[in-house]
């Protein structure tokens, strides 16, 4: 962690925030600050609220920041829809915020052109979270529903190196994806890319893909979580982004959503255990951090409320 982090951290702790001791500590949250996207995802978790009428001012933007701060949160993730849609929102939450808190853009590239990235690391910006379903761009692009979609992946993201921003790569991985040789090959274009990271999410029935069938079964479960263990850990991928499988820890740690660490601001302020197990515990337009929390951690994870087995 930066400096910057660590020493806000422990300040907190020591002190107590607003009465908060540190195991009632938030410490990362994913911000929805739009509901317009010009995509048209396969896998969309915000189809319901899609190309709705935005919600939040900016100010409610800035105060739902600010309570989350409050509560403990050093990371805070900007998404939506499509953020980029709406550009000054995301920028005044970084600005506004002080260096306490590492923010992250949680994007499709969609118009991420090099004064957009330039501007985002001037406001504030730690890196930006580009999704990138498939290394095919025939593939992404039909998974996205857009023919533009791959092309404003890799410019995207070299705009984000020149502007000295980390970069992460988000992969939703299908059933059909999930083989030795496509894993080897996306990998290999993160880094051609210059990704630090990868963070890969399995499919979840919700959004569009509501009562779908789309769970991963445990042999592709284990195929990537031994992936990971397997490019984090030996040596010949030193220089190679680091994997991130939140599935894999879910199941051997239980989820750290839902409160326990993190949570899930929508586009209206409605809060939920996280982007993927979607109901509403309040709202932090008008109600305090520390009234949702009781309700959204005794609730807990929809999915893993118990441990699966160890990956």
């Amino acid at each position: 962690p930066s400096p910057a982090f660590s020493k806000f951290f422990y300040t907190e702790i020591k002190k107590g925030i607003k009465g908060q001791d540190d195991t009632e500590l938030i410490q990362n949250a994913v911000i929805s600050v739009s509901s317009k996207c010009p995509l048209n995802c396969s896998h969309c978790f915000e189809w319901d609220r899609l190309q709705e009428e935005e919600k939040l001012s900016h100010h409610e933007v800035l105060e739902i920041s600010r309570k989350l701060q409050e509560g403990g949160a050093t990371i805070i993730q900007v998404g939506g829809g499509e953020p980029l849609m709406r550009l000054a929102a995301c920028i005044t939450l970084a600005r506004e915020s002080g260096a306490e808190t590492d923010f992250w853009l949680i994007t499709s590239a969609f118009g991420l052109d090099r004064f957009k990235t330039e501007f985002l690391k001037i406001s504030g910006y730690t890196g930006i979270n580009i999704s990138l379903d498939h290394w095919d761009p025939l593939e992404h692009n039909a998974f996205r529903g857009n023919d533009l979609s791959f092309r404003w992946v890799i410019d995207g993201a070299e705009n984000t190196i020149r502007a000295g921003l980390l970069l992460c790569f988000s992969l939703c991985a299908k059933r059909d994806f999930i083989t030795e040789k496509n894993l080897n090959i996306y990998l290999e274009l993160v880094k051609e890319l210059g990704g630090h990271f990868i963070q890969i999410l399995e499919p979840r029935a919700t959004g569009r893909w509501k009562d779908e069938d789309i769970r991963l079964d445990n042999d592709q479960v284990r195929l990537i979580s031994e992936f990971r263990d397997k490019v984090n850990s030996e040596k010949r991928y030193a220089h190679y982004p680091v994997i991130i499988f939140h599935g894999g820890f879910q199941r051997s740690h239980g989820c750290l959503g839902a409160g326990n660490r993190y949570l899930f601001v929508d586009s209206a302020g409605d809060v939920h255990a996280c982007p993927f197990c979607q109901q509403p515990h309040g709202n932090l337009v008008n109600q305090e951090l520390g009234e949702i929390l009781p309700s959204l951690r005794q609730s807990g994870c929809q999915k893993f409320k118990e441990y699966e087995r160890k990956y």
